[in-house]
């Protein structure tokens, strides 16, 4: 199994509460945080109905985050466009309680609803990220990022 926080493999690891969420973490990094317990190597997991991931204002792929204040200029451009929340849902194809929920500021519109929204209304939700392509591991690893060196990008900034 592979240490969540440092990217090391590890023939036993434990599970640990760290910053608030949970982590596998190798015997080193283990002390970073409060141990739950202890994992062991090819231990199953519960199987559980498939989640739908959370969709968020940032779209990774693009590098473009969520304007600051989306739901007020959304709802500007509808009310200037004498539309209701269902009759602005009809037009792109989503439940009228999304809108509802987007205008609210409950819940940002994901980058796809976003992309619609923008064509429908004429605004502009999506801008550049300052962030994006900013993220480097300082070529000390190859393979994927682990929360280890997020933490240490994060810190260097």
């Amino acid at each position: 199994m592979m240490c969540e926080i440092c990217g090391r493999q590890t023939s036993k690891g434990f599970k640990i509460k760290i910053e608030g969420g949970q982590a596998t973490a190798c015997g080193n990094c283990a002390s970073h945080g409060e141990v739950i317990g202890k994992v062991v190597p090819g231990q199953k997991k519960q199987d559980h109905a498939p989640r739908k991931p959370q969709e968020v204002g940032f779209d990774i792929e693009t590098g473009k985050e969520l304007v600051e204040d989306y739901q007020g200029i959304i709802k500007r451009a509808r009310e200037k466009r004498g539309l209701r929340q269902d009759e602005l849902a009809r037009m792109i194809n989503e439940p009228s309680s999304l809108i509802h929920r987007i205008e609210s500021g409950r819940k940002p519109p994901s980058p796809k609803v976003a992309g619609k929204l923008e064509r429908k209304l004429d605004i502009t939700l999506l801008k550049a990220s300052e962030e994006a392509g900013d993220v480097k591991t300082g070529g000390k690893r190859t393979g994927p990022l682990t929360l280890g060196d997020m933490v240490v990008i994060k810190n260097k900034k």
